[in-house]
């Protein structure tokens, strides 16, 4: 797991499942679910990578706001929250962008850098769209709209 910023953190779907790890909320992003093996509130969203992913879940923006919503709203509250995606790369990277520059106040460079920084990460090009779509509708003035 990687941390990239207070209660939050980025990883994929094997950590989840084979480490223990003390986490108020975990936010599954990725077709395959890991409910059984976390002892904490487990959100799952059954989002596909981009366009071109052909094993199923949705890719529509109404899921991936969703799911930055509930990130967002996670560490606000102080919870100790971990995004994950079955590598940790792409879905989770593009979700917890949107969350960090939401929390922030931050532009997408900015929030992708930090993520970048801390785990190696390559989100699908629609997913950027979505990050940088979120980051425009749901901040105002160095923090969260509300």
């Amino acid at each position: 797991m990687n941390q990239i910023r207070e209660n939050l953190w980025i990883t994929d779907i094997s950590t989840v499942i084979n480490t223990r790890f003390d986490a108020d909320r975990v936010v599954s992003v990725c077709q395959d679910s890991a409910a059984d093996n976390v002892g904490c509130d487990y959100r799952h969203y059954n989002m596909s990578d981009g366009t071109d992913d052909s094993y199923g879940g949705s890719v529509d923006y109404s899921m991936f706001e969703s799911a930055v919503d509930t990130v967002v709203s996670s560490v606000s509250d102080g919870n100790k929250t971990v995004v994950h995606c079955h590598m940790g790369r792409s879905r989770s990277a593009a979700v917890t962008i949107a969350a960090t520059a939401a929390c922030d106040g931050s532009s997408y460079h900015s929030a992708y850098e930090r993520v970048n920084y801390a785990r190696r990460v390559d989100p699908d090009p629609l997913l950027i769209q979505y990050a940088t779509q979120y980051i425009a509708s749901h901040t105002e003035h160095g923090g969260v709209a509300r």
